[in-house]
């Protein structure tokens, strides 16, 4: 499969990190899908024409790691599940090839936009550090002190960004969890994200998914995580989209 993506990837202009910054999206309207990793090259290759590819150090398939953050009793976790209009996810991420780490918060407000707010740290390790504290304490309604290390998810992405609108468009592969000693590998799937300031009429990815049947669908990483990996969750919200997963082939 990796070198299907590598003849499909040859194929488009190239953009660099400090360019994919300036369009950072940091307040966003977002939709997701899911599709079968074997479908993923023939979308790549009708996309060429029209976003630019992410490459950094050399790489576009660019590994990736995340831990999350929540109460003991999953209060995030459950604001989700629940369908709460205004909800906050905390979690840290590496960038693995740059080596950069952030504590970033997600805030989605009852508009249907995220919000992100993020700092650099240093590492991804142990507690948090009174810098990581006071922020999330500024941006979240969660005292830090009540906060415990959850789900840590691992994926490899490939980034497009539209070349003439304000559109970025993530796609994973590999996605792993871990949690509590138990893990789950979902290697047959791509999990997709178009991300854009406003609805865009014009996207070119999104007509090219509904003529290929590929419907957006509620996927939360996290929610997802926690919902396969934790017994006795609540997650009765959350079966379509476990069950559109296990029914990929």
């Amino acid at each position: 499969m990796m070198e299907l993506l590598s003849d499909c990837l040859s194929g488009f202009n190239i953009i660099s990190l400090s360019d994919l910054q300036a369009e950072n999206l940091l307040e966003r309207s977002d939709i997701k899908f899911i599709m079968p990793l074997k479908r993923f090259p023939s979308l790549l290759n009708s996309l060429q024409n029209h976003y630019h590819l992410l490459r950094i150090d050399g790489r576009s398939v660019l590994p990736y790691r995340t831990e999350y953050f929540d109460t003991p009793g999953a209060d995030m976790y459950l604001s989700h599940h629940n369908g709460k209009l205004n909800r906050f996810k905390i979690r840290r991420r590496m960038y693995l090839v740059s080596g950069s780490s952030y504590l970033e918060v997600k805030h989605k407000i009852n508009k249907g936009i995220t919000l992100k707010k993020r700092i650099p740290v240093e590492n991804m390790e142990g507690i948090l550090k009174l810098e990581e504290k006071s922020f999330i304490e500024k941006h979240t309604p969660y005292p830090a002190k009540d906060l415990i290390p959850t789900l840590t998810s691992s994926f490899e992405r490939l980034t497009l960004v539209n070349k003439t609108h304000e559109e970025k468009c993530t796609f994973d592969i590999g996605l792993t969890f871990y949690f509590n000693g138990r893990s789950v590998i979902y290697d047959n799937i791509v999990v997709g994200e178009i991300k854009r300031k406003e609805k865009n009429e014009e996207s070119v990815i999104q007509k090219t998914l509904h003529d290929a049947r590929i419907y957006s669908i509620r996927f939360s990483k996290y929610c997802i995580g926690m919902a396969v990996l934790t017994p006795g969750i609540k997650y009765n919200n959350f079966k379509k989209t476990t069950n559109t997963i296990r029914n990929i082939t």
